[in-house]
């Protein structure tokens, strides 16, 4: 189907009026009027928690919004405005965050080519064959999007840029009429968030409405043609891109008093004062299984002495997640290497390290279980574990409760881990990795999904800590999170240390 422009109402594709959404007693959406037409390039802007992510789910019928629903949500389709978006979904394509996540964690058996070609009707799986015209239309795409090596390989075996490549593809292969995407870039280096805006870009009808949601102002929207600013589930704003966009609500969280609610044992302490907190020597990390080993870590030789915080940089793919999960324990050296923490033998029980390490992932956000209570989350920082494996004590309820109010987030102690959006999941992440009172803190793209306030207010935290004499390691790809306490870097390449030394002498700190 072709639009036309010309006329008002065809140009229409859909409109809220007064809409709201409520979730588990809490308003998330509320009163919200817009509307979207043919060929709009909009930008959602918001602070964390304003209901970006539940807008855009609305948008594209995956919720519905509170009663009574008629007159509220209307779209536009075959010629007339309907209250029903189950027809006019069909049209509509997302990427998400939560949606890779569903990827690596449900549909991961699937190959690239049938997750792309999926995408010509809008279903998890290809249940149809594809006609001639249409697989052509699929290796266009596999084309456009730099896949055709990678077509019979399994998404659950894809890096993360390479996922968001395939995701990107199978939303734009229908040449749908509204494209959404929620925060594509997250986790990219520079060079593959201006690569994958770049074939949106090119791969776009110029008829297809763009919903698109990012904090960072290094990647913006292409071409945007209207602003719409979210405050606390109300639309605050609704601008054209020449004008400039409102400013965002200042931050309240408390965080001026550095945190203090608990001690470590003697024999911890012991152990804190030897000079090395992290060794590594001539460490080989493989993965695989009987079939495939594959190596990813290549002769690591690194110490991390008392008082130094490290940058773990390096492109997409350059083995820094890996190195972050060889500290954690997670990961092991193969035969003839070794790794020592906080001077305890490599014989040591990894939980017992473990208590001393605040920690955040990708794959932990991913791998946690959606019906898993906030609170919970945050309590099994005592335990190192997904999940609780016991009941958190009267003491660690009394520091969970206080540590969200601290981040103004006590509103979200009554929602599951699964019902949060990308952002506050990873704030949720980010003050667990901190719960325990750890002494070193490995934060492995610790920001991605926060606005700039949290992002302001996260290394400021970071500041606080150092100053009570605990490090971090921390991996980003933007030069504007290094924390000012930073005192070296790592640079790492295709799974090998590539340079190592001060943070002043690192003269191209980020290209982000």
């Amino acid at each position: 189907m072709m639009y036309s422009p010309g006329h008002q109402a065809k140009s229409l594709l859909f409109r809220f009026k007064d809409l709201s959404y409520t979730l588990g007693g809490e308003r998330i959406l509320d009163s919200v009027s817009w509307e979207c037409r043919v060929g709009e390039r909009w930008w959602i802007q918001g602070r964390n928690g304003s209901g970006k992510s539940t807008l855009m789910k609305m948008v594209c019928g995956h919720i519905w919004p509170d009663p009574p629903v008629r007159e509220q949500r209307v779209y536009y389709q075959d010629g007339q405005l309907r209250p029903s978006p189950l027809t006019f979904r069909n049209r509509v394509s997302m990427v998400s965050p939560e949606l890779q996540k569903k990827y690596y964690r449900v549909f991961n058996r699937q190959t690239v080519m049938a997750v792309v070609s999926s995408g010509l009707f809008n279903t998890d799986y290809l249940y149809q064959e594809l006609s001639a015209r249409q697989k052509t239309k699929v290796i266009e795409f596999h084309t456009l999007f730099n896949l055709c090596q990678l077509r019979e390989r399994r998404v659950g075996t894809l890096s993360n840029g390479e996922l968001r490549r395939v995701l990107v593809a199978r939303a734009l292969v229908s040449d749908p009429h509204v494209l959404v995407l929620d925060e594509i870039c997250h986790g990219l280096d520079a060079e593959k968030r201006h690569d994958i805006l770049d074939r949106v870009k090119k791969s776009m009808l110029s008829e297809t409405a763009l919903i698109y949601a990012t904090h960072r102002k290094d990647d913006p929207l292409p071409d945007a043609t209207d602003f719409l600013v979210l405050e606390a589930g109300r639309v605050c704003s609704i601008t054209k891109a020449q004008k400039t966009s409102p400013a965002r609500i200042s931050p309240k969280p408390k965080i001026n008093s550095p945190l203090s609610h608990g001690s470590r044992s003697d024999s911890v302490e012991k152990n804190l004062e030897k000079p090395n907190t992290i060794e590594i020597h001539h460490a080989d990390v493989y993965v695989g299984n009987h079939q495939k080993v594959v190596p990813i870590l290549h002769s690591i030789d690194w110490e991390i002495r008392k008082g130094e915080n490290w940058l773990i940089c390096g492109p997409n793919g350059s083995g820094k997640t890996s190195l972050i999960k060889l500290i954690y324990g997670d990961l092991h050296p193969a035969a003839g290497g070794k790794i020592t923490r906080f001077g305890f033998p490599q014989g040591r029980s990894s939980w017992k390290t473990k208590e001393l390490i605040g920690y955040l992932s990708v794959d932990l956000q991913i791998n946690y279980h959606e019906k898993v209570p906030v609170p919970d989350v945050l309590a099994s920082s005592w335990t190192s574990s997904i999940g609780l494996t016991s009941k958190p004590t009267a003491k660690q309820k009394k520091v969970i409760d206080g540590l969200l109010d601290r981040f103004d987030l006590s509103h979200l102690s009554t929602r599951s881990f699964g019902s949060l959006s990308f952002g506050e999941a990873r704030l949720i992440l980010l003050m667990r990795s901190l719960v325990h009172q750890p002494q070193l803190l490995l934060l492995d793209e610790p920001f991605d999904g926060l606005d700039e306030v949290y992002r302001g207010v996260f290394l400021k935290m970071i500041q606080l800590l150092v100053s009570q004499g605990n490090q971090f390691l921390l991996v980003t790809h933007f030069r504007s999170e290094i924390p000012s306490e930073t005192t070296h870097f790592v640079e790492l390449k295709k799974g090998a240390i590539n340079r190592i030394g001060p943070i002043k002498s690192l003269n191209d700190p980020l290209s982000g």
